[in-house]
């Protein structure tokens, strides 16, 4: 899939999709966009509406900015894909799209593709921000990514977080949590941090 984001870089930087409209954003989801832009230290800050962020690879995207700014080895670079496009993945589905797992769950992965292709046509939903933010810490990187959802409760962190993600579909959080060094959330769930400890 041919890369259709332009990524903006430095403290302030902002990076949008060029087809979004920036009148579609609520006064809101546009002052939350420029917050996260702001963050100090941020190497990567995205506002991407729920329709846009479909038709790009922000996992690839960001892989490929992180890999020219960063000295990434290979087994850190797919952790923080593979987190990545977890955390991304359920911030769109469950969060800005409000869809449950449970097609997925059973391998019925057309039914999935439908439910989200008629959850796109909704322009509420469509138009919902999805923001993410990587910022250098003092030993290596935070990945924030926030949908515009309901939020939900992510419970306690598991004993083992590595064995509570073999369970496929729907253990997603679990995987994001086994494969970080930390993991936090805020807003209700809607806001999720993975900490990566890095030689930066």
């Amino acid at each position: 899939m041919p890369s259709l984001l332009t990524l903006a870089t430095g403290p302030t930087a902002l990076a949008e999709h060029p087809h979004q409209a920036e009148a579609s954003l609520a006064p809101a989801d546009r002052q939350a966009a420029q917050a996260a832009a702001a963050k100090p230290g941020a190497l990567i800050t995205l506002a991407l509406t729920t329709v846009t962020a479909y038709q790009i690879d922000i996992v690839a995207d960001v892989s490929r900015e992180l890999t020219r700014q960063l000295s990434l080895d290979e087994e850190h670079l797919w952790k923080i894909e593979t987190a990545l496009s977890e955390a991304v993945g359920n911030a769109l589905i469950h969060g800005n799209l409000a869809l449950g797992s449970a097609a997925r769950e059973i391998g019925d992965f057309a039914a999935h593709d439908d439910a989200v292709a008629e959850a796109l046509e909704d322009p509420a939903k469509a138009s919902r921000l999805l923001l993410l933010s990587v910022s250098r810490t003092s030993d290596g990187i935070d990945i924030i990514v926030q949908d515009s959802g309901e939020g939900f409760d992510p419970g306690p962190t598991p004993e083992n977080p590595i064995e509570e993600a073999a369970g496929g579909s729907g253990r997603g959080v679990a995987l994001i949590q086994a494969l970080s060094d930390k993991v936090t959330f805020a807003d209700h769930g809607r806001s999720i941090c993975m900490s990566f400890q890095l030689q930066v």
